[in-house]
């Protein structure tokens, strides 16, 4: 994207996440053929203990680091129920889940744009759980 690159998003910061990646989908200028969102999860902060596929266990840990382990607990990357972004209960960062940003309303929305797709407000319609919608990101 320009002077943007590769954007490694770190700052644990949703609003600047979803910007980044709707104006991934709505920039006109250039000829970029391949888009990509990715859908990742959250490190813990102070140093990361693995990705939560339950096998990032500190009952595992071995030696003189033991004493700063720090466990990953299991999460499913799969939620029917997520709205994308469900990091946490109203807005803060949790770690250790899944973002889930491909099942966020408005970059879904955005994707459609560039595929030359209308915008849907109907969740249901997207995929998406009825609770989900533009803004109501949290569950």
């Amino acid at each position: 994207m320009g002077d943007k690159g590769s954007v490694y998003i770190k700052d644990k910061n949703i609003d600047m996440h979803r910007g980044f990646e709707q104006e991934l989908f709505d920039r006109t200028d250039g000829n970029w053929q391949i888009k990509t969102v990715l859908s990742s999860y959250s490190f813990m902060n102070n140093g990361a203990a693995g990705f939560p596929d339950g096998s990032s266990s500190c009952s595992k840990c071995v030696g003189s680091n033991c004493d700063s382990c720090k466990t990953m607990e299991k999460a499913q990357a799969y939620d029917a129920a997520s709205c994308g972004y469900d990091t946490g209960n109203g807005g803060d960062w949790k770690e250790g889940q899944y973002t889930r940003v491909h099942r966020d309303q408005g970059i879904i929305n955005s994707m459609r744009g560039w595929m030359g797709l209308s915008q849907e407000e109907d969740p249901t319609k997207l995929g998406l759980h009825a609770s989900c919608g533009q803004g109501e990101q949290f569950l």
